[in-house]
């Protein structure tokens, strides 16, 4: 796909289908309330410095609670109602594999790449009216203006 098939996909929010046991689900770019309960679920993610000698079984073992994060991230990615989340949620959980949270993660990040894009060309662009010089001469004065 080139980048501007991407760009209009992503703004009209063309769907992408997945299939999780005999149900097909349909994935839509993220919301920025998704992305902002995503946040609040990665807040306690604790980083691992992977430098040195490890036992690689027992830090995949120790890592128990991120795998539980990251299929709680993929019912969020996945359905932007609570309702879904809480009806589907479940099913979705049990038959997430890496393949499927992989594909998830890639539709998702080319997704967020053209919409941050055009976001911040957007706001960038509001700042730069709001920053233009005036030509008028008038000053405001700082304080309550029923006074004068």
């Amino acid at each position: 796909m080139n980048k501007t098939q991407i760009t209009s996909d992503t703004l009209s929010e063309k769907p992408r289908l997945i299939r999780f046991g005999f149900l097909f689900f349909q994935m839509r770019p993220l919301t920025l309330s998704q992305i902002w309960e995503i946040s609040s679920l990665l807040e306690d993610v604790e980083q691992k410095d992977l430098q040195g000698e490890m036992n690689v079984i027992a830090e995949m073992l120790s890592q128990k609670s991120n795998v539980q994060r990251a299929s709680q991230i993929a019912t969020v990615m996945l359905f932007r109602s609570s309702i879904c989340r809480l009806l589907f949620g479940r099913f979705v959980r049990k038959r997430l594999t890496m393949g499927k949270y992989q594909k998830m993660m890639e539709y998702y990040l080319m997704t967020l790449r053209a919409a941050f894009f055009l976001i911040s060309i957007t706001s960038l662009k509001g700042v730069r009216e709001m920053a233009k010089p005036t030509n008028t001469n008038e000053a405001t004065a700082l304080g309550d203006s029923s006074e004068v």
